[in-house]
Parts: C-alpha cells; structure tokens; sequence
C-alpha cells in the first residue's frame, strides 16, 4: 500500500514521515517548497525556542528527507502544482495531508478516495491556523486536540476518522505542545494505516458543527498566550 504524504520541510514534518517509515510504511513525500504568508508580523521568540527543543528532541529524524529513504520525494512550490504529477498521484493507495495549504477541489477530486488531514485542534471549534493558539487565547482546554479528518473542499470539515485529547499539565511548556501535538498525529495515522492494511472498517463521524475559522494568531497576541500557559495558576475550566 503506497501512501502519498503532502507536507513540508520542519523539524516536526520530517519527524513525523520518518516514524511511519519505521514502521515498514511505504511512502511518497511531496514538500511544498513556499508557504502562504500573513500580511502582519506574526513570528514570535517562543517559536524559534520550540524549534531549539524539537531539534535537540529528535536530533537527526528531523532532518530532510533523502531520496533514498522513500518511495518518492519531490517538491513543489505550491501543493495545488500536484496536478502535473497525474502518475505520482493515481500510484498512491492513501493520502495523508499535513501542514500543506489548502488544496483546490480540482486537485482533491483526483487524490485517492482515502485521502485524510491531520488537524492540530479541534475542527468543531476552531479550523483554519494556529488552532491550538486561538484556543489557548480562549482558555479552552477542550480545544487542544488532535484529529484526522477526510480531506475536504471546506476546509477542516471533513468527517472524522479519529480526535484525541492532549495530554497537558500545568508543567507542560508551550514550546513543547507541537512535538506532543506531532506523535499525536503519528499514532492516529498509524492507527488508520494499520486498520486499512488488515481491511478491517473504519467509522466515520460527521462533524457535528462547523468550528469558527482562523488566520495567522498575530505576534502581539503570542506574548499573552504564552503567560495564560505558562502560568501555574492557570484555570483551563474557562
């Protein structure tokens, strides 16, 4: 079973590709070599920290991809180019998108049937970017999840294959919650990959409402997400 992965380039990416490896998965990876850019400042410090700490978690596994490691690896500049790799696509059994903008109904019309989205939040609530920020900003325990949702001309509103809570504590570092949010994402693929491969069904769930959208959190509003979560008084039931 060949599985298409879309993503790009990061530490957490790179890691998450390499931990379906490991399991004897054969992938192809498409890296979208640009990203869409926010018209405001929107970088924060704790970012380039979260980077730091992946890199010294994971060490090598977040490195790039070589050829040599999977099926296929390309790149692209932006994923919705996919469509000049008719071959790449009709190859692949699953789909797994992680981290690509979004993808045109032309492009999703000619992936595989089994084409799925990993989603760093909660899509009933929040959809769109920086989803576990904006719920943090709200105080919203209950938004920090992870869910694998069918890939969607909405974005975000696919039927769910799987959502999970996060396991925070109140010693839980922001810089932390990508990696945490990232092996969550591996073991729900991993979950789905296995169920596909021992043909044994797997229930969808409509979404029961469709979540407010979000952009880019702004800089400024970073500094305030980080003291709501790293203060140790914190009361997540608001």
């Amino acid at each position: 079973m060949k599985t298409l992965i879309l993503t790009t380039d990061t530490s957490h990416h790179n890691y998450f590709v390499r931990k379906l490896i490991s399991c004897n998965f054969e992938v192809i990876v498409v890296y979208e070599n640009t990203s869409v850019v926010a018209p405001y400042p929107v970088h924060h410090p704790f970012e380039q920290d979260r980077e730091e700490f992946e890199l010294e978690l994971w060490g090598c596994e977040a490195s790039t991809l070589q050829s040599d490691e999977v099926t296929r690896l390309i790149r692209v500049n932006n994923i919705n180019d996919l469509g000049n790799e008719s071959k790449l696509i009709q190859d692949a059994d699953v789909c797994i998108v992680f981290g690509a903008r979004k993808i045109r109904k032309t492009i999703i019309q000619r992936l595989p049937n089994l084409s799925v989205n990993l989603h760093g939040g909660d899509p009933e609530l929040y959809r769109g970017l920086d989803s576990h920020l904006w719920a943090i900003w709200h105080r919203h325990k209950q938004g920090l999840k992870t869910c694998l949702h069918l890939l969607s001309t909405e974005l975000d509103a696919g039927q769910i294959v799987e959502m999970k809570e996060l396991d925070i504590n109140r010693n839980f570092s922001l810089k932390s919650l990508r990696a945490l949010n990232t092996s969550m994402c591996f073991e729900l693929c991993n979950l789905f990959l296995e169920k596909i491969e021992l043909g044994k069904d797997i229930n969808f769930k409509t979404q029961k409402s469709t979540g407010r959208y979000y952009s880019f959190m702004p800089r400024d509003l970073k500094d305030h997400v980080l003291r709501i979560f790293e203060n140790p008084n914190r009361d997540w039931h608001l």
